[in-house]
């Protein structure tokens, strides 16, 4: 197998078939100019790194890059190469994990799309989500992408209950990188042997892999640690007697936020229905949410003023292409996600219709609006929508409005 090295990407890579080994995958690409991260320490190295040195794009420029309108044309591309020269060309770290195929030949036209909603895109095609912590788009299964950012807060609220040395060096910012055919969990003790952290059991809990040379970005050594393990479907806890243990990854996790329930004033109706996962309580003059770490995103871009709802771009109408299958329920909610809009479903009318949102839906469409995308996903289950605003209403074609 060979390993395609750039100095501005790095990929795990899928699996040595005649090995049985699994694949995993991390691209990496660095900043045209540093934002300001913060002082750092010499990075961590593990086997013989030579990929040339970088500089990892992070804060608000990281945030205005995602934002910014670009377009891919892709026509069979292999997923790990049409990532890498997104990559080069676009300079966001991101991460594909290991479990994806990331030889997969992928057809995926968009135009005039912010970066962050076109990785959303090309997720949702390929039945995957993302997430992002910190410098690092990850993009992965649902049932780790959906939860990734939530665990990570968790993780370093259970880490502050740390002896003060230890917890210190668990917040460590540094560069990560190791050589070509590097094992994760010797990269996984390395990195906890350098932070003099005990973790029992990387043997057992983390199968053989192989990875191909790689730079990470700065970053905790907290988070550093749960992308790695992640990918494996283990988290990291903290046991009664205060030492460290690989766990199963929680696919429950939830953040409880407490908010000054003035702060919303005639406007909580509105939050709740856009932030519809989350649960919300009255306690005294406090809104208690429990949610994941987006939900609290979106509650605080509310509180501050910021605009939630979808933004037009420069230089035309953005269109997609989507070739995937899957739930109605699960297109949904990723349509409303990666378009920002809020998916409002006619409950009673639907499931008086007869109709499920669970039967699968097959969706081949290119260069579409998002009016031609909806209505390529919601016709074949007998399902029309009208959007109002950021706001799609989704109801049986029988119960359409005259």
């Amino acid at each position: 197998m060979h390993f395609s090295r750039s100095h501005a990407v790095f990929q795990s890579c899928p699996a040595y078939s005649r090995l049985g080994v699994r694949a995993c995958a991390i691209v990496a690409i660095i900043t045209i100019w540093q934002a300001s991260v913060g002082r750092t320490e010499p990075g961590t190295t593990i086997g013989s790194a030579d990929l040339p040195p970088v500089q990892w794009l992070a804060g608000v420029a990281l945030d205005t890059a995602l934002q910014r309108p670009i377009g891919l044309n892709w026509d069979g591309v292999q997923l790990r190469q049409g990532i890498q020269n997104l990559s080069r060309a676009q300079r966001v770290a991101i991460v594909l994990d290991r479990r994806i195929d990331a030889e997969r030949k992928v057809d995926f036209k968009i135009q005039n799309t912010p970066l962050e909603t076109l990785l959303r895109t090309l997720a949702t095609q390929l039945n995957l989500e993302i997430s992002r912590i910190g410098p690092v788009v990850y993009i992965g299964p649902a049932s780790t992408a959906e939860r990734l950012r939530t665990v990570s807060e968790l993780w370093k609220q259970e880490a502050t209950k740390l002896p003060a040395d230890v917890r210190s060096r668990l917040f460590q910012t540094t560069l990560s990188q190791w050589g070509d055919l590097a094992e994760p969990r010797r990269i996984l003790k390395d990195l906890l042997s350098n932070a003099e952290i005990s973790l029992p059991e990387i043997d057992k809990q983390i199968p053989h892999d192989l990875w191909p040379a790689a730079r990470w970005p700065a970053m905790p050594l907290c988070d550093r640690l749960l992308l790695i393990v992640s990918q494996f479907d283990r988290h990291l806890a903290i046991t009664e007697n205060g030492s460290l243990a690989l766990v199963p990854f929680p696919t429950n996790a939830v953040l409880e936020r407490k908010y000054p329930l003035a702060a919303f004033k005639s406007d909580l109706a509105t939050i709740q229905a856009q932030v519809s996962r989350a649960t919300f309580e009255t306690k005294g003059n406090q809104l208690i949410v429990t949610g994941l770490a987006e939900d609290h995103d979106l509650i605080q871009s509310f509180l501050t003023g910021k605009k939630s709802t979808p933004q037009a771009t420069s230089g035309g109408t953005s269109v997609y292409s989507l070739n995937t299958s899957a739930s109605v329920q699960r297109l949904l909610d990723q349509l409303g996600k990666l378009l920002n809009l809020t998916i409002e479903l006619d409950e009673d009318a639907i499931r008086n219709a007869g109709i499920s949102l669970d039967q699968e839906v097959k969706v081949s469409v290119k260069k579409v609006t998002v009016s031609e995308l909806f209505k390529a996903v919601l016709s074949p289950a007998k399902l029309t929508f009208e959007i109002k605003d950021s706001t799609v209403i989704v109801r049986p074609m029988s119960a359409s409005k005259p």
